[in-house]
C-alpha cells in the first residue's frame, strides 16, 4: 500500500543525510526548526515494553517510549525518564546509589547504546539530546542540544557542551577533545541534526501512544510476534508472515512486529534466533528476509519511516549488532537497505542505510553508514566506513 510522505519528514532526512555524510560544514538553512518541548497535549501517553528489564525504581514522564529489551540496571537507585524521551531496543543503563543517571526531556537513546552513571543527559524543558546506535556515554554528561553519533564514546568525567556532536566512532577521552573541533572528534550541531532529532522524537512519541492503545485493547498484542500499532505513518495493522503464513504468537520470547516477510517456516526461523532480539517494522517497512536468516543475542532490526529492508539468503547478524534502514541518497533505490546472500555481520557492528553485495563480511564493531559494497567485500573489525570512505578505526 502506498503511503504519502510528509514533506517535513522528507526534508529532515535529506538534510540529515548530507550532514552525517559530510561530518562537518554547512547545511541548508533550517532556521524554522526550533528546539522546544512539544505542546502539553502532544503524545501524553507513555509505554514501557513488557520485555524491558530492571524497571523497578523507574518512573517516566509524558510521551515516553521504552522499547523492547531495554536493560535498566539501577542497583537500588532510581531513574526518572523525562517527557518525550525514548529508550530504544537493547539500550543498557547502568547505575547505582553512587553512580546515578539523570535523563531530562527529549532525550533519545538509540538502539543498543549504553549509558553508565554518574551521567546527566539533557534537562527538564530543554532542547534534545541524542546518543546513537551502539554508542557509549560512560560516566559523562551531555548538555541539551548535544549528540553522540553511532559507535562513538564519551569517556568518564567529561561534559559534552551544548551545540557539539561527537563524530561517528570517535573515542572522546579528554575535555579538550570534547570542546575543540580542530582535534577532529567533535563538530558543531547543525540545523539538519536538529531536524533529525525532532523527527526521531515525533515518531517515538507516536509509537508510545500507539503501543499504549494497542495494549489497552489487547495486552497480548504487545508480546512476542504481533501487529504494529496504529500511528500516523502506519495507519493499519500488519502481522509478520513466515513462508507466506501470517503469524501471531504472544508466547514467543523475542519481539517481531509488523509487516515483515520471512522465507522460512516459523519453526525454522525460531530455531535460528538468539535471545532478546527485536525486529520491528512499526516505523519503516516492509521488511523481507530470505531463508536461513540467523541472529545471535540482542540484535536490533529497525528502519526510519518510509524506508525498507531486504535481506537475502544465509545471512547472519552477530550479538548486539544493529541493522537499520533509512534513505541512502547515494543509491539508485535509496529507500531500501539491502543485504545480498551469505552476509556476515559481526558482533556490535552497525549497518545503517547501506547496500551490501553477496558474500560481504562486516567485522565486529564496524560502522557502515550510506555505503554500497561490491560482492565479496570484507570490512575489518571496528572500521568506520561512511559513504564508502574509510574514516578510521574505532579504538574503544
Amino acid at each position: 500500500m502506498h503511503r504519502e510522505k510528509r514533506p517535513s519528514m522528507k526534508l529532515r532526512k535529506l538534510v540529515f543525510a548530507v550532514v552525517m555524510l559530510a561530518g562537518c560544514g554547512s547545511s541548508s538553512d533550517l532556521s524554522g526548526f526550533v528546539n522546544q518541548v512539544p505542546p502539553p497535549n502532544a503524545g501524553a501517553a507513555s509505554f514501557i515494553d513488557p520485555t524491558s528489564r530492571g524497571v523497578s525504581g523507574l518512573t517516566v514522564g509524558k510521551g515516553v517510549f521504552v522499547a523492547p529489551f531495554a536493560r535498566i540496571q539501577l542497583n537500588g537507585s532510581t531513574l526518572h525518564v523525562g517527557d518525550y524521551s525514548d529508550v530504544q531496543d537493547n539500550v543498557s543503563i547502568e547505575a547505582d546509589s553512587a553512580r546515578r543517571v539523570q535523563i531530562g526531556d527529549q532525550v533519545i537513546l538509540a538502539h543498543g547504546c549504553t549509558v553508565v552513571g554518574p551521567s546527566v543527559l539533557g534537562a527538564a524543558g530543554a532542547a534534545p539530546v541524542f546518543v546513537g546506535f551502539n554508542a557509549k556515554v560512560e560516566g559523562a554528561s551531555m548538555e541539551p542540544n548535544s549528540m553522540v553519533s553511532p559507535r562513538a564514546r564519551l569517556a568518564p568525567g567529561l561534559v559534552l557542551h551544548s551545540g557539539k556532536r561527537v563524530l561517528p566512532g570517535r573515542n572522546v577521552t579528554t575535555q579538550q577533545e570534547a570542546d575543540d573541533i580542530a582535534l577532529g572528534k567533535v563538530v558543531d550541531v547543525l540545523p539538519g541534526d536538529v531536524a533529525f532529532m525532532k523527527g526521531v522524537l515525533t515518531v517515538n512519541i507516536d509509537l508510545a501512544a500507539g503501543y499504549e492503545q494497542l495494549a489497552a485493547e489487547d495486552p497480548s498484542a504487545v508480546l512476542g510476534i504481533g501487529p504494529d500499532p496504529i500511528t500516523p505513518i502506519h495507519p493499519e495493522h500488519f502481522l509478520p508472515t513466515f513462508n507466506g503464513k501470517p503469524t501471531r504468537d504472544e508466547t514467543f520470547p523475542n519481539r517481531v512486529v509488523g509487516d515483515i516477510g520471512f522465507a522460512d517456516a516459523f519453526s525454522t526461523f525460531a530455531s535460528l534466533l538468539g535471545r532478546r532480539d527485536s525486529i520491528r517494522a512499526d516505523e519503516g517497512g516492509p521488511f523481507a528476509f530470505g531463508g536461513q536468516f540467523r541472529i545471535d543475542d540482542e540484535v536490533t532490526v529497525h528502519a526510519l519511516e518510509h524506508s525498507k529492508i531486504s535481506v537475502g539468503n544465509n545471512c547472519h547478524l552477530g550479538t548486539h549488532s544493529v541493522l537499520h534502514g533509512g534513505e541512502d541518497l547515494n543509491d539508485p533505490t535509496p529507500d531500501v537497505t539491502q543485504l545480498g546472500n551469505n552476509i556476515e555481520v559481526g558482533e556490535r557492528a552497525v549497518v545503517f542505510r547501506s547496500t551490501l553485495g553477496d558474500n560481504c563480511v562486516i567485522g565486529a564493531g564496524a560502522l557502515l553508514d550510506s555505503c554500497t559494497l561490491p560482492p565479496g567485500t570484507t570490512v575489518p573489525p571496528n572500521t568506520i566506513l561512511i559513504n564508502n570512505v574509510n574514516e578510521g578505526t574505532i579504538t574503544w
